[in-house]
């Protein structure tokens, strides 16, 4: 039997070549038209996404200390065992710009370490107005004087004398007997009345004064905080924390000199305080000059009270801290970030 001639064979070899081609073409095309849809989970089960919290960076702060300072306290405060205080991020000293005395803590600065009082000396004077005592009378200064009236004697009243005139004649006897009847009294003590004498007016109340007399016993003025005294003012705190504060031992860290007043918190502050979440920190920029006085203060991170900002940016303003030096050991201005957190 004859065999076919090879055109043959290779015309249909290549016909079938050419079909699959065209046909795996049609099929990535269509598979790339036409979306695919594969099982998954029904939408009602899918969860709410989850947050996670990055760390927060501690924010940026200026080190107190001295340049020679190798604990890591922001200031030095003698003792021979440790200081115990409230827990915090930072060790602090105990330390106030007046005597140590029996006053309360966060009052302004006073001289006097003696308890409070009102000038006075104990004993039962009552307080005047105004604060200003004074001397309890005494029992002759309480009555007035009693006005002194001359005693009542009786005085006969003097007979007259009839004088002699050798002008007119003698008067006999019944004349005479008559004249006696008349000028003799009846018997009637006639009492004088003497006048009435000056009464005397009540001698006029003592002055005021601003020493002794009633009252507590005592200076009419604030008495100092017990914290020692030092040119900068400073909370207790430690690191390692401790309910009850003890007086001890703190060794300055390295960082700047400092002379620092604590804000005085109004009303408002103090309930803000209250209702803020713990711990508030609020950061701000200080402009030092030259000499290390600030002269601008901004706000580069709130506390979340305009009475707390308020507070600590007017207080800022007394503040001194170390100025910047250059690398020659010129001071210069400079801006620098300060810390302040309330616990």
């Amino acid at each position: 039997m004859p065999s076919r001639p090879t055109w043959f064979w290779t015309s249909f070899f290549s016909s079938i070549g050419v079909n699959g081609v065209l046909l795996v073409s049609s099929a990535c095309w269509l598979y790339s038209q036409t979306p695919i849809y594969v099982p998954g989970y029904a939408r009602a089960d899918a969860v709410s996404p989850i947050y996670v919290a990055l760390p927060e960076l501690p924010p940026p702060d200026t080190e107190l200390g001295d340049s020679k300072g190798k604990g890591d306290a922001a200031d030095a405060s003698p003792g021979d065992e440790p200081m115990e205080a409230p827990k915090a991020s930072q060790v602090q000293s105990f330390l106030s710009r007046d005597l140590a005395g029996p006053g309360r803590v966060g009052d302004p600065p006073s001289m006097s370490t003696q308890i409070p009082g009102e000038n006075g000396s104990g004993d039962d004077g009552s307080p005047g107005m105004f604060g200003v005592t004074q001397k309890p009378q005494t029992a002759a200064q309480q009555q007035p004087p009693t006005p002194q009236i001359a005693s009542q004697t009786p005085v006969t009243p003097p007979q007259e004398q009839p004088q002699e005139n050798p002008q007119q004649p003698t008067p006999d006897a019944d004349q005479q007997q008559k004249h006696k009847e008349e000028t003799q009294p009846l018997g009637i003590q006639i009492a004088s009345i003497a006048q009435p004498p000056s009464i005397a007016q009540p001698p006029s109340p003592p002055a005021p004064s601003h020493s002794g007399g009633g009252g507590k016993p005592g200076p009419a003025m604030p008495a100092a905080d017990p914290a020692p005294q030092s040119d900068t003012e400073s909370d207790p705190f430690t690191k390692e924390g401790n309910v009850k504060f003890k007086q001890g031992s703190t060794n300055v860290q390295f960082g700047r000199k400092h002379k620092l007043v604590r804000p005085q918190l109004g009303l408002g502050a103090q309930t803000d305080l209250l209702q803020l979440r713990q711990p508030v920190t609020l950061i701000l920029a200080l402009t030092l000059d030259e000499t290390g006085k600030v002269t601008r203060v901004e706000i580069l991170k709130s506390s979340g009270s305009r009475d707390i900002d308020q507070a600590c940016k007017v207080v800022a303003y007394q503040w001194w801290l170390e100025p910047t030096k250059d690398k020659s050991g010129k001071p210069i201005k400079d801006v620098v970030p300060f810390s302040i957190g309330f616990s």
